[in-house]
């Protein structure tokens, strides 16, 4: 699928909670306009030499619960100010130490043609947040809402992040970007266009350059 999503990075959790209880978001809202936060942990992968650095992939895999899911990304591009990606996913039994370990035949013919198909898998990055996801109808278009709150581990060093995220689920890209804009107009947000994976990636060169 074509993954398209419009960030902003905020100070602190206050200005998360200020978005989602702001009226104009309260009134796109289907489903639970409070959701609860959910923990979960993200692991980025890469080879030993770094082959899915190297061409600017992401392959990681996430606990939500019980449920583990692993996501391969492409390189992706700025268009019209959104992220955009094409990202494959599918659900895994535990965390993966090889490529043989993803299970489903499509999706590590995917990684295979990236990376060597027997290639080990090494945990480079940690992703430990909070989530609260709402869905939002503007127009005919479907945004999730997603407020994220934690930490990014890499190269021994760590970094807090509280991030908003608009990704299009359906519809225009059109209506995405007005909905930040309003958000942009009316709270300290900082659009940014780094993934959670390109900031670990940050700390582990400045880990790096710092040996």
């Amino acid at each position: 699928m074509l993954e398209q999503e419009l960030k902003f990075t905020v100070a602190d959790r206050s200005v998360l909670d200020a978005v989602l209880a702001s009226s104009h978001v309260q009134g796109l809202v289907i489903g639970d306009a409070d959701p609860p936060a959910e923990s979960f942990r993200g692991v980025y992968y890469d080879t030993p030499d770094l082959a899915l650095q190297d061409k600017q992939c992401s392959l990681r895999a996430r606990r939500e619960g019980n449920r583990f899911r692993a996501a391969l990304k492409m390189p992706g591009t700025i268009i019209d100010g959104l992220s955009v990606r094409e990202e494959f996913e599918i659900d895994i039994r535990d965390w993966p130490t090889a490529v043989a370990d993803l299970p489903d035949a499509t999706f590590r013919s995917r990684v295979a043609a990236i990376i060597p198909a027997g290639s080990w898998l090494m945990p480079r990055i940690e992703v430990d947040m909070l989530r609260r996801v709402v869905h939002l109808a503007a127009g005919e278009s479907r945004i999730e809402l997603v407020l994220d709150e934690g930490e990014i581990h890499g190269g021994g060093r760590s970094v807090s992040l509280c991030e908003v995220e608009l990704e299009l689920i359906r519809g225009e890209v059109a209506d995405v970007l007005a909905l930040g804009g309003i958000l942009e107009n009316r709270f300290p947000l900082t659009r940014s266009t780094l993934s959670k994976h390109e900031i670990g990636l940050q700390l582990c060169e400045g880990a790096d350059a710092a040996g």
